[in-house]
């Protein structure tokens, strides 16, 4: 190839890179399309961000409960126990979960109140526990069966952050980095608002 056909090739070339970076800069989609994943990396930080994750050993919150809900202290004892036995007797992967299904319902509604500062009286009324349908919070109680370290039963809870001055979180409890989806031995058993677990559905189809 002469001198005159690689200037040519060379310019041809530049152009159409300038130009492709022009397209890129133009269209956020097509930027995103290809940068991959660290297109996506942005997005999924920002929406991390908007949420804040607690965990504690369910074991640890019997004295906090009673201490809004000290008329209660008997059936909140009662649940909290058979849940802490429930994790002791069974055995590893062949857990009932129907078995401690109710104490779970039964808890839940009063750690919800004790963290937004309900009285016992308002938590009979139904409307006082319905949440906005669009809102991200979750209050789970979640079993991790970690074979190692032995089995433990925690209160999982996932907050928005703009709802975080409206909660009164103990500070003990413990704050995570980010959510614990896909974790290995981690079982959400039930939460509120009501959703449906693998556990659930399992148990509901036998």
């Amino acid at each position: 190839m002469n001198r005159r056909g690689t200037v040519l090739l060379l310019a041809g070339f530049v152009v159409g890179l300038l130009a492709g970076m022009v397209l890129a800069g133009a269209n956020g989609d097509l930027g995103n399309s290809l940068l991959g994943t660290a297109g996506d990396g942005k997005k999924d930080k920002k929406d991390k961000n908007d949420l804040a994750y607690y965990q504690v050993p369910l074991a640890d919150i019997e004295d906090w409960l009673l201490e809004y809900y000290p008329d209660t202290a008997e059936d909140l004892q009662a649940s909290v126990d058979t849940m802490t036995q429930f994790v002791d007797d069974e055995a590893l992967f062949a857990r009932d979960f129907a078995l401690v299904e109710e104490d779970i319902n039964s808890l839940l509604p009063y750690v919800y109140g004790a963290l937004t500062g309900m009285e016992e009286e308002d938590l009979a009324e139904p409307e006082n526990l319905e949440l906005d349908e669009e809102s991200d919070f979750l209050l789970c109680v979640a079993l991790d069966d970690d074979p190692y370290m032995g089995a433990t039963m925690y209160l999982y809870l996932t907050v928005p952050q703009k709802q975080l001055e409206d909660m009164e979180i103990p500070e003990e409890w413990e704050e995570l980095k980010e959510a614990k989806t896909n974790v290995l031995y981690w079982t959400l058993l039930g939460c509120f608002p009501e959703q449906e677990t693998p556990e659930k559905e399992v148990v509901e189809s036998k």
